[in-house]
């Protein structure tokens, strides 16, 4: 989809503020397109950087009490050929914890 900036802030700003809420999530869910949901990770497609030659889905965290270290391991077991890119936590514009994804074969051709 790839949105410029302006738009993909005002689509934000009609989110719940409260991103550690389940009303973020279900917004979320609502809002934009849905590539896998199980009981740790909500993934959807990024509509600020999502394009057909390069994919790119952002995976939310569900269940902050869960260790990251097996969080990520199930994200990689569904996705083996993303590579996971965690944003440092001030560099984030949303608070909840989440993870992009970016196919490695797109990038390198393997």
């Amino acid at each position: 989809m790839n949105i410029p900036q302006k738009e993909h802030d005002a689509l934000l700003n009609r989110a719940p503020q409260d991103h550690l809420s389940d009303e973020f999530v279900e917004w979320l869910a609502k809002n934009k397109k849905v590539v896998l949901r199980t009981p740790d990770w909500l993934v959807i497609e990024n509509v600020k950087y999502h394009k057909e030659e390069l994919p790119w889905y952002t995976a939310f965290d569900l269940k902050p009490e869960h260790t990251w270290e097996y969080k990520l391991q199930l994200l990689q077991w569904e996705f083996p050929v993303w590579r996971q890119i965690v944003n440092p936590v001030f560099a984030r514009t949303i608070k909840r914890f989440h993870v992009h994804l970016i196919r490695v074969d797109k990038i390198y051709n393997v």
